[in-house]
């Protein structure tokens, strides 16, 4: 077992005035990660992760994962649509180039229901995070670890 220690660091000066900051989170018990680079090579929408009760290629066990980041490996004007999805519904992100996402976990993490917010506890488990570019090509960094 390791430890995954994430930070993140904010440098803004303004007016003189020092702005950002620096957040650090351990998150203990790390057995498992995955991190690879995908090439999105058209406007078709790709399974980047699944996830569910098992194993397999591709797919991770809901409540193992811990930390998910994607980022968007281009340069230019290159925008992925990231499609975090579950059994029932899905949520849309956009991601700019040199941007990332990143969940804390997969299980219990979204409503979409069309209204307004709903009361705790009924957020659904993500099944799958799929992407497509609007470009012909643009690259992104898939990192996951779980317990």
């Amino acid at each position: 077992m390791a430890d995954l220690i994430v930070t993140l660091t904010e440098s803004l000066s303004l007016n003189t005035y020092a702005q950002g900051s620096t957040s650090k989170k351990t998150i203990k018990g790390i057995n498992e990660s995955s991190k690879r680079i995908v090439t999105l090579v058209d406007t078709t929408e790709v399974t980047l992760l699944s996830f569910g009760a098992t194993i397999g290629a591709g797919t991770f066990i809901t409540s193992n994962v811990k930390y998910v980041r994607i980022t968007n490996l281009g340069k230019n004007e290159e925008i992925i649509t990231l499609s975090l999805q579950t059994a029932s519904d899905e949520a849309i992100v956009d991601l700019d180039p040199g941007y990332f996402f990143i969940l804390s976990k997969v299980e219990g993490v979204l409503e979409a229901d069309g209204s307004a917010i709903g009361s705790p506890g009924t957020a659904l488990d993500l099944t799958a995070i799929l992407a497509k570019s609007e470009v012909s090509s643009v690259d992104l960094e898939i990192f996951v670890a779980s317990v």
